[in-house]
């Protein structure tokens, strides 16, 4: 009896380290690029993902810092905060090396350049190919440009991370602090753009309100 115990706590233990360590050397998470969410790999979502839409992260630091946030379901670790001193050097601030128009901008992520459209921001047209200059879309170019053209900028996502053009969709913050989206539609350079939910819309409104009613910007006929 004894020894049949043995034996069936050698198998086990061997089960378990078959299936357990491979797992824990790999430290891998999945994430979509249909989705702002990371998850363990055996998680019913993350088996969801098609093979084309696939990103993996070797920890939850890299999930967190390419806009991910944990899983509800699977609940995988959250990264642990950094400490408040590490903000400048930090490696999710990134160099915008162009401004296209007025709610959009190129930003360099490592080896690539990335076209990123501002959340909640709708600014009136320049570049459109179906659609003349706006009045004030040349201003609007403008004040993006001298806010954060050759800047280092940090990005942050909401529920969507890329939009059907393969663009990322993200709140801008500059070095000090300054959140560009918002800042766009407070000076009345832009509007508030709520065809889509996120999480500054009622913010966003409230803006945009307040400088219709002071005459800032566009608002300034």
């Amino acid at each position: 009896m004894k020894r049949r115990d043995t034996i069936r706590r050698l198998l086990t233990v061997t089960i378990l380290l078959l299936v357990f360590v491979p797992f824990a050397i790999a430290a891998e998470f999945w994430g979509s690029k249909n989705s702002n969410k990371y998850h363990y790999p055996d998680c019913r979502w993350a088996q969801r993902t098609k093979p084309s839409n696939l990103i993996k992260f070797k920890s939850p630091e890299d999930a967190q810092k390419a806009g991910y946030v944990p899983c509800e379901a699977c609940k995988p670790p959250v990264a642990s905060k950094p400490s408040l001193n590490s903000f400048v050097d930090a490696p999710d601030l990134y160099l915008c090396t162009r401004v296209v128009d007025g709610d959009t901008i190129i930003v360099k992520i490592g080896s690539k350049k990335e076209r990123v459209r501002l959340i909640g921001v709708d600014t009136p047209e320049t570049k459109h190919p179906k659609k003349s200059v706006q009045y004030f879309g040349k201003e609007a170019s403008v004040f993006t440009k001298r806010m954060v053209e050759s800047k280092k900028v940090r990005l942050e996502y909401d529920w969507q991370k890329r939009d059907k053009y393969g663009r990322l969709l993200a709140y801008v913050y500059l070095e000090d602090g300054t959140f560009l989206n918002a800042e766009i539609i407070r000076r009345g350079y832009g509007f508030a753009y709520t065809r889509f939910p996120f999480k500054y819309l009622d913010e966003f409104r409230r803006y945009e309100r307040e400088a219709r009613e002071n005459n800032r910007g566009l608002w300034n006929k």
